[in-house]
C-alpha cells in the first residue's frame, strides 16, 4: 500500500493505524495513563517551543518515514526543532523530527515499537531522530 492509498483508507478503525513497509498495522486505543503521559511530555515540549519562539510539537500525528515500500508512523509525541521544521503542516511531514517519543504501557508493546524504530532506521529520512522509549508498568 502507498502513502496516498493509506491516507484515503484511514479513519474507519477506532484505534491507531500505521503503515509499515506497505502494510497496515492496527493497535487498540492506548490507556488513560498513556494519554496523560503524552500530554505531559507534549506540554513540556510546547513550553520549550514557546520559550524559544520556534519549533513544533505534536501528539499522535503522522510522519512519512519511507517510500517504496511506504511507511507512515505515528509517534506518541514528536518535536521538530527550529532548524528542522515540518515540511508539510497540512498532511504528514516527509522530514524527520528532532525527537520522537513512544510510551510503552506493557512489555508486549516493546516488539511493536521496535518494529517502528526499525522502519524509521531503515529510512534515509530518519537517520538523526532521537527515539525516547518510556516504559510504564512493566
Amino acid at each position: 500500500m502507498t502513502v496516498e492509498e493509506f491516507a484515503t483508507s484511514t479513519g474507519r478503525f477506532e484505534g491507531k493505524e500505521e503503515l509499515i513497509d506497505g502494510r497496515v498495522h492496527r493497535s487498540p486505543p492506548p490507556s488513560f495513563q498513556h494519554g496523560e503521559t503524552c500530554v505531559n511530555i507534549g506540554c513540556i515540549l510546547n513550553r520549550y517551543e514557546l520559550s524559544i519562539n520556534e519549533g513544533a510539537a505534536t501528539i499522535g500525528s503522522g510522519l512519512i518515514v519511507a517510500r517504496n515500500p511506504d511507511s507512515v508512523l505515528s509517534p506518541d509525541v514528536q518535536f521538530f526543532s527550529p532548524r528542522r521544521l515540518p515540511d508539510n503542516y497540512d498532511g504528514w511531514p516527509n522530514n524527520p523530527p528532532t525527537l520522537a517519543v513512544e510510551i510503552l504501557d506493557s512489555s508486549r508493546e516493546y516488539g511493536v515499537v521496535m518494529t517502528k524504530v526499525d522502519a524509521a532506521d531503515k529510512s534515509r529520512f530518519c537517520h538523526n531522530i532521537l527515539f525516547l522509549l518510556i516504559l510504564r508498568h512493566i
